[in-house]
């Protein structure tokens, strides 16, 4: 079956607990280079802090988390012991934006900006509905 066509950006994002909203939408709006943001995915922890919650506000885009078993099941070009040991994921910026984007196509690998790390996957409409219908499970 062909992949759905393009329709937003699925962006993961890895952050520690005082990042601030605007450093997440900056670091989004680097790697996207002014494409929309349909999905903004983290660690399923962090969909409640307030900096992430209002990113995803201002990006226009929808919050999604994964627990990080689900995670660190997804097999990425960048892992990190660090992250592994702080959060018990080798990754949360690539493997969450491979998960919202439904195994999509990983277009931007992490990048650090701010302390916020981002990565970017090609998503489509499909993908963006069955990452929000996960998120209210």
């Amino acid at each position: 079956m062909d992949k759905p066509p393009v329709d937003k950006l699925c962006v993961g994002v890895g952050a520690g607990s005082r990042v601030a909203a605007a450093d997440i939408v900056a670091a989004a709006l680097a790697v996207c280079g002014g494409a929309p943001v349909g999905v903004l995915a983290t660690l399923d922890r962090k969909v409640s802090e307030p900096a992430f919650v209002d990113a995803a506000e201002a990006l226009g885009a929808v919050l999604v988390g994964y627990p990080a078993d689900r995670l660190a099941a997804v097999t990425v070009p960048n892992p990190d012991d660090g992250v592994a040991t702080a959060v018990g994921t080798h990754s949360v910026a690539e493997a969450a934006a491979m998960l919202a984007a439904n195994d999509g196509q990983l277009v931007v690998t992490k990048r650090v900006t701010n302390g916020v790390t981002t990565a970017v996957c090609i998503g489509g409409t499909a993908a963006v509905a069955r990452s929000v219908s996960e998120s209210v499970e």
